[in-house]
């Protein structure tokens, strides 16, 4: 689940439960853990695009 891997970037809506992106620009030292959340999606709803 995307919000384990990388909780400072992804999160729960409290309404539905979906997860979201909190911000898309992935601080320093955050990349690794944002690659695990998508190869982690059961969705395949998280892409990562290099800036």
């Amino acid at each position: 689940m995307c919000r384990l891997a990388a909780p400072q970037i992804f999160d729960l809506s409290d309404d539905d439960g979906h997860g979201y992106v909190l911000s898309e620009d992935v601080p320093p030292g955050l990349e690794e853990a944002v690659e695990q959340a998508a190869r982690g999606c059961p969705e395949d709803a998280v892409i990562v695009t290099p800036s």
